[in-house]
């Protein structure tokens, strides 16, 4: 945590209580296909451009290699692995943190952690603010 800190300016308890409070520090299941949900989503949704720009972000995520077919589990919304960042989300800010050359959310702490930092810093967090 303490690297992860370091590098992006954001205290551990603001990125362990947003962990937290979204997949219950990655105790969440993620049942869902992705592909099917954010398909479904550009199809029916009544935000249909939003969700198929989503599709292929997350079509572009294993294309690309940044993620493998097989992580891509979602939420019943769409939103992936344990930040549960929308597809766009992970392309912008996603990090492969441990270096094993995926940006994976859904299984890697340090992934997960590091992309919910640097989420943070890309809106603007202030190096050294604490809550509030």
């Amino acid at each position: 945590m303490a690297a992860i800190e370091k590098r992006y300016g954001v205290p551990g308890a603001i990125i362990l209580a947003i962990w937290g409070r979204e997949s219950g520090f990655g105790a969440a299941k993620m049942p869902y296909n992705a592909f099917e949900v954010l398909g479904t989503k550009a199809w029916l949704a009544t935000r249909k451009d939003m969700f198929r720009t989503e599709l292929i972000a997350a079509l572009q995520l294993v294309e690309t290699g940044a993620a493998s077919r097989d992580a891509m589990r979602s939420s019943w919304a769409g939103a992936l692995g344990q930040p549960q960042f929308l597809p766009t989300s992970v392309q912008k800010h996603g990090v492969d943190f441990d270096r094993d050359g995926k940006i994976d959310i859904w299984r890697s702490e340090p992934d997960t952690l590091a992309s919910i930092a640097k989420y943070l810093a890309d809106y603007g967090w202030e190096n050294g603010r604490e809550w509030g």
